[in-house]
């Protein structure tokens, strides 16, 4: 059920009153208009644009070019932000052109974590079997009809506000933006990563995961992962239709059964993958694909 702002259910016969009241104070000098609380409706608070997690050091400012030479993370972020803030001002203006990209090499780094799936790239270590196993994985955009590598992503949790259905009912609804920005495909294949056959098609690739198992005493495997990183090398393509990056952004509705308004923020970098490592702090890679 949509829920509508209690301003919005406000009496009609009590917001006439107080509009009557507050023109009959202005009328009297300066006596000061009655107070949203005087007025007997519920406003709520202007809302507050959620902080951008790319600040001053990476994010990109208007009239932004490539650096020369390989692309890293932060040259890549700013790009896809970029293109993400560019809507071209109006129906006339033409919006941001991020062909420039194309065919520019990279090569970007994600962290590892524990087995969490909300990170690109994961370790696990069984303890009994002392194996430890790698993992990329690919996580699938629906918005962009397309699978990316995340390297950026952020998420900004902001004060509830109280909203209320037609019937009277209200909830706090909490508010949440969440952004995300990798490297991938919307058409054709990235590379390296295999495809799953049975959910593939014609016009789309699907990815499985990208793993590696390997022996090692628990000590050793204990040193391995700490500081470990994944590696990404390839080069930028144009996808379908001309672009290098495609974005989207989708707000999910809140309701009574389910209190939370999300913001979802995504761009997708067209790739081609040449080189996929995972790379110990010291350098070493443990494991590596190439093509």
């Amino acid at each position: 059920m949509e829920l509508k702002s209690a301003f919005e259910r406000a009496d009609m016969k009590h917001l006439s009153l107080s509009i009557l009241l507050m023109a009959m104070i202005a009328g009297c000098g300066d006596n000061p208009a009655p107070s949203p609380e005087d007025q007997g409706t519920l406003i709520q608070s202007p809302s507050i644009a959620a902080p951008d997690p790319y600040d001053a050091k990476t994010s990109a400012p208007s009239g932004f070019k490539l650096p020369a030479g390989k692309l890293t993370n932060i040259a890549l972020g700013n790009w896809a932000k970029t293109k993400r803030d560019s809507t071209g001002g109006d129906d006339f203006t033409k919006g941001f052109d991020d062909k420039a990209l194309a065919g520019r090499d990279f090569t970007i780094t994600i962290p590892l974590s524990q087995g969490d799936d909300e990170t690109a790239a994961v370790w696990r270590y069984d303890k009994e079997k002392q194996e430890l196993l790698l993992e990329l994985d690919m996580e699938y955009t629906a918005d962009l009809k397309g699978q990316m590598a995340v390297f950026q992503s952020a998420k900004d949790v902001r004060s509830p506000k109280q909203m209320a259905n037609a019937f009277g009912v209200t909830v706090d609804v909490s508010q949440t933006t969440q952004w995300a920005i990798g490297v991938g495909t919307t058409s054709g294949y990235a590379g390296i990563i295999p495809s799953d056959a049975l959910a593939s098609s014609p016009d789309q690739k699907v990815y499985g995961y990208l793993t590696t198992t390997i022996k090692m005493p628990g000590d050793q495997a204990r040193s391995a992962v700490a500081g470990m990183r994944l590696e990404i090398d390839g080069v930028v393509q144009k996808n379908r239709s001309g672009n290098t990056v495609e974005c989207s952004e989708r707000t999910t509705e809140p309701k009574i059964d389910q209190p939370s308004e999300t913001v979802i923020k995504t761009c997708l970098i067209q790739a081609k993958f040449r080189r996929i490592a995972f790379v110990t702090k010291d350098g070493k890679a443990l494991k590596e694909w190439r093509r």
